[in-house]
């Protein structure tokens, strides 16, 4: 009996509610223990949601109210499930509401035991604020007054410690610096739908000046989460670029790095002459395709990739011609491979006979990643199962290593296809950003994590001239070839591009080209920190990134 009337009691419904509502908090302190952690994300916030709670005279009512902040706290314990430290990003905010079905589905399906997790914690504080809102027992008035006033006292001289200390409390306080990020990111969302209206009447004033006797065709091909320790070129210990290795023409730089570890960022600094020091105007700038629309060349965006009222999207749709493959077809579980872009890029080729500029986005290496090729181009085995679990790192890598070795199939063919029709043609692949393989004792997977990697951030950057280009421009190849070991970053990409077809305007840099003679090395380089502001790449890097970075460097020099 004793014990049916203590769990039938109020305040012991809010002493429970009170602890559910730190469990974050806790793990967020266990992870960076310090005393003045604990005063900072949990004495703090313990003591501040008692007060909250006690407001109403039965504590489920309040709890209730509160449901939207319980569900940021069960997105907040997923997310340090992935990464294992820090909170959830604006990023991550922004990846939750552009991915797709079938990316969500393929993540969700292995990261069941943080789903797990939320829902015992959870769901059972749900259901005793139920039962608390439904009691007719409440709480006394003056427990209520003496309770809160005691919490409200000790998180005000809490509050006061903080701010005396220097600490920004939207930055460094759970929950406080989450709301911040989802308010950051709403407005940011915000920013990019109003693309239309804060780029409208921008121009390059572009124009081009010098033309090759034959038709002139530059494509740019945008990879997907592939990084460039895992590309044979680059130094890796297996062979995942069979078809590329040895293909004449072809220049490959080992020292790129991403501005960004997340695509809904790092695309749109790729595809703007915008970088992470002027990030504001990627929202009143267009991007490459309508500066080479300016230029005279008929453009086209050809995409496997989820389309969307974002950057991305709104940038894509200022082509010519704008292709989703995935349109009215149905994706089932594994969608559309990349080859499927294939067909399309042959038939740009073979209708039009003007100057054309060709954006090819492909899925890549995108999680999860046998889901990228066919079953028959699974050379590394074994490439299953899937999930995410140490134990399977060798399958993990073997699909990975796959994915590497199909997208390196289809740039050959896509080279073999602009070889064959004698064409003045240049090609730039580059990836958006790279990714985590568990490569280390942290034991990090996939990207966008809060505290970008080098795993993360250094891709492969490719350059590839036809037999008629460089009989046209040879000075620009024999450029490039002096820049293969130098420190760049995603900048390049723009003003590279505009450089090889001889694009000129007020907005291209080039001491920004690795075609030009007036190239400078990028030093510092930099990334797009979560709200916006440029920080160093290395920033977050711990002893396993510079580890990593020497250890590549080595393997380049031999």
């Amino acid at each position: 009996m004793a014990i049916r009337l203590h769990w039938n009691r109020q305040s012991t419904y809010l002493l429970i509610f009170a602890i559910s509502w730190v469990i974050p908090n806790m793990v967020l302190v266990w992870i960076d223990f310090s005393w003045f952690n604990i005063i900072v994300n949990l004495l703090f916030p313990f003591t501040l949601g008692i007060a909250l709670i006690s407001v109403f005279r039965k504590p489920g009512i309040m709890m209730l109210l509160m449901l939207p902040m319980l569900i940021i706290h069960a997105y907040e314990i997923v997310f340090l499930y992935l990464f294992g430290e820090g909170v959830i990003t604006t990023d991550m905010f922004l990846n939750t509401v552009t991915t797709d079905v079938e990316e969500s589905t393929e993540l969700l399906g292995n990261i069941m035991p943080s789903i797990i997790i939320v829902c015992v914690l959870y769901l059972p504080i749900l259901a005793l604020a139920i039962l608390s809102c439904c009691m007719k027992m409440r709480l006394h008035a003056g427990f209520r007054r003496q309770f809160s006033l005691y919490a409200g006292i000790a998180s005000l001289v809490m509050a006061g410690i903080i701010l005396v200390a220097g600490v920004r409390m939207d930055e460094k306080v759970y929950p406080l610096n989450v709301i911040y990020n989802l308010n950051f990111a709403v407005d940011k969302w915000y920013r990019e739908r109003n693309y239309p209206i804060t780029s409208y009447g921008f121009t390059f004033h572009a124009n081009k000046k010098n033309h090759a006797k034959e038709r002139e065709v530059y494509v740019l091909v945008l990879g997907e989460s592939s990084r460039a320790m895992s590309w044979s070129l680059l130094g890796h210990r297996v062979n995942t670029n069979p078809f590329l290795t040895g293909q004449p023409g072809l220049l490959t730089f080992s020292n790129i790095t991403s501005e960004s570890n997340a695509t809904q960022k790092s695309v749109p600094l790729i595809l703007s002459p915008a970088d992470a020091s002027s990030a504001p105007y990627l929202y009143t700038q267009k991007s490459i395709i309508t500066l080479f629309k300016e230029a005279g060349f008929k453009t086209y965006f050809i995409t496997n990739q989820v389309a969307n009222q974002q950057l991305i999207g709104f940038y894509s749709k200022e082509a010519n011609v704008w292709i989703d493959i995935n349109k009215g077809v149905d994706k089932k579980e594994i969608g559309q491979y990349d080859a499927n872009l294939i067909p399309h890029f042959k038939k740009v080729l073979d209708e039009d006979t003007g100057k054309a500029f060709v954006v090819l986005h492909m899925h890549g290496s995108h999680f999860k990643y046998s889901n990228r090729y066919p079953t028959d181009k699974s050379f590394f085995k074994p490439d299953q199962p899937l999930a995410i679990k140490l134990q399977h790192k060798t399958e993990l890598w073997n699909a990975y290593d796959n994915s590497i070795r199909y997208s390196d199939s289809l740039l050959h063919v896509m080279i073999g296809m602009l070889q064959e029709r004698e064409l003045c043609a240049g090609m730039l692949y580059v990836s958006d950003h790279g990714e985590n393989l568990m490569d280390d004792d942290r034991h990090l997977f996939l990207h966008s994590t809060p505290f970008p990697t080098y795993y993360e951030l250094r891709i492969p950057l490719l350059l590839w001239f036809s037999r008629q280009y460089l009989q046209t421009w040879p000075e620009r190849f024999q450029v490039a070839e002096q820049y293969l070991h130098a420190p760049a970053d995603t900048r390049v990409v723009f003003h590279t591009l505009a450089d090889m077809a001889g694009i000129y305007s007020p907005f291209v840099q080039y001491k920004l080209s690795l075609t030009n003679q007036s190239f400078e090395p990028q030093i510092p380089r930099r990334i797009l920190g979560d709200h916006e502001e440029p920080e160093e790449f290395s920033r977050y890097f711990k002893t396993e990134d510079f580890d990593e970075m020497q250890r590549e460097d080595s393997l380049l020099k031999r």
